[in-house]
């Protein structure tokens, strides 16, 4: 999520406003400057890339379905490619 941090309890929803889920643990990333989360998604809806709605204090925000870890690994952590040579 670009302009929210969700947090544990928020509902997650499609684009028609349906219940689908619920996040389990959300937080701030100071890396992606964004807000992640991980929850609970109904399976027909738990196609990775899909956007879903994520209500934030009464009001839906765009989130998009991603495998963790929420970072390019390429770039940062031990699986980081090197830059030298």
């Amino acid at each position: 999520m670009s302009d929210k941090i969700p947090r544990h309890g928020f509902t997650i929803t499609d684009d028609s406003g349906q219940r689908i889920g619920e996040v389990t643990s959300g937080t701030f990333s100071p890396l992606l400057k964004k807000g992640i989360a991980m929850g609970y998604v109904d399976a027909k809806f738990s196609q990775l890339g899909n956007e879903v709605q994520v209500v934030v204090r009464g009001s839906p925000h765009s989130g998009t379905l991603v495998k963790p870890p929420f970072y390019d690994e390429t770039v940062y952590g031990w699986k980081r490619i090197s830059q030298e040579g």
